[in-house]
């Protein structure tokens, strides 16, 4: 014998869950995936998700992620892996995306995870307080060409020198800083 059920929660459930099951989500999740978690390369796309349901699609690429590296670490694998994260921007406008790539970057290196992020204004990053933690967190920077406004930014976060900012205003193509270990090349 079940307990009874309230009618309405039941209703609100059902209407929220219909866009998954016979509505404009129903292809992404009415059928296994089609693609090989395990391959040595996985890219995750969300351009063709909707801009609401990019932070959907990005927990469940998040949890995907850390499940499997952890999983991992339990099993004794001691193979480096690399999140790679591309216009972190998109990630930090929402609250769980930038906690996520925190939690990575502070705790992704006891499961041997590392994380390299990419983000064509440095103030992307470092205006946010799960960007300033990555930031803080990361043992390599690497600054390619900016505008007066990024390097205005940068030269504070990153304490540049004279030589550095103009370095970086007429950085062409393939020149960068890179910042790592204490030293500035």
């Amino acid at each position: 014998h079940l307990p009874p059920v309230n009618a309405d929660l039941l209703k609100s459930l059902a209407t929220r869950l219909a866009r998954y099951v016979e509505g404009s989500l129903a292809d992404f999740f009415s059928e296994p995936t089609n693609v090989a978690l395990d391959a040595r390369l996985t890219v995750f796309n969300v351009s063709a998700l909707g801009e609401e349901l990019w932070p959907i699609g990005l927990h469940l690429i998040e949890q995907f992620v850390w499940t499997q590296v952890r999983w991992h670490y339990v099993q004794g694998a001691e193979e480096p892996c690399l999140l790679v994260v591309d216009e972190l921007w998109l990630t930090l406008r929402s609250a769980e995306g930038g906690a996520f790539l925190e939690t990575v970057a502070r705790k992704g290196p006891k499961y041997w995870l590392g994380l390299a992020v990419a983000s064509q204004d440095p103030a992307d990053c470092l205006n946010s307080p799960h960007g300033l933690a990555i930031v803080h967190n990361s043992s390599t920077r690497v600054l390619l060409a900016m505008d007066k406004g990024a390097l205005r930014v940068a030269t504070e976060a990153f304490d540049l020198t004279p030589t550095e900012v103009a370095l970086l205003e007429g950085a062409v193509p393939g020149h960068a800083l890179v910042l790592c270990a204490g030293q500035r090349v």
